[in-house]
């Protein structure tokens, strides 16, 4: 091999090599690219991710917050008839009510209804009428007829309604 055909080769090697290292920097480049692509995809999906997060959590810290307080105001069902006209009647009592007539009164199927037909003082109308919605038992005041009594009397018909343990009626 002569000299000129030797440095001919070299120098088609050196710039086969320089190619070669240029193309391959060009790949790694468009590779890199693609990866930074991908991690600020990835970065975008855990922000996402992380409100969401923090969304749910809010959500759940409401959630309980919500039951606990719900817990407050849970009320028992009365087992029977008989606690059920007891629990009215005690507070009609307790509030100087004249029980003119009580007798059951029509109930969907594992609900106890009950009416009343009483007398009593304007002001003890309103306590009674506090009193059964405070009771311990859950009771809906389904409908109430208020008549002008005698003597400062307030005449009433109250229909009283409550859901029985155990969904059914005895």
């Amino acid at each position: 091999m002569t000299m000129k055909r030797r440095k001919a080769l070299l120098l088609f090697s050196f710039g086969l090599l320089f190619s070669a290292l240029l193309w391959r920097e060009q790949s790694l480049l468009a590779e890199l690219a693609l990866l930074r692509d991908e991690i600020d995809g990835l970065a975008r999906q855990e922000r996402q991710l992380t409100e969401g997060l923090s969304r749910s959590a809010r959500h759940v810290q409401l959630y309980k917050a919500s039951l606990a307080e719900i817990a407050l105001y849970q009320r028992a069902l009365p087992k029977d008839n008989v606690e059920f006209y007891s629990l009215v009647e005690g507070r009609l009592a307790r509030n100087n009510a004249v029980v003119n007539a009580i007798r059951p009164s029509r109930a969907e199927e594992g609900r106890i209804a009950v009416q009343i037909d009483f007398s009593c003082p304007y002001y003890a109308l309103l306590e009674l009428l506090a009193d059964w919605r405070s009771l311990e038992a859950a009771v809906r005041l389904r409908s109430l007829v208020l008549s002008l009594g005698q003597d400062g009397q307030v005449g009433a018909t109250a229909e009283l309604e409550s859901v029985l343990e155990g969904g059914t009626s005895k």
